[in-house]
């Protein structure tokens, strides 16, 4: 397959793109992550106030 030549304006916003998707990317890992962590941390805050883990439905 033949080579295209690419201009340098193109080159350019080939790499803002690729720039642009690793920034988009990296904020949706750094989301998850928090919100993870966060829920996670709600979790044992819950577990130390109830004291006892039970597989009992909650009350209603």
């Amino acid at each position: 397959m033949a080579r295209l030549k690419m201009t340098p304006m193109v080159r350019i916003a080939l790499w803002a793109l690729r720039l642009y998707l690793l920034v988009l990317l990296s904020l949706i890992a750094l989301k998850f992550v928090r919100g993870f962590a966060e829920r996670k941390k709600e979790g044992e805050s819950t577990q130390a106030a109830v004291g006892v883990v039970t597989n009992q439905p909650p009350a209603r």
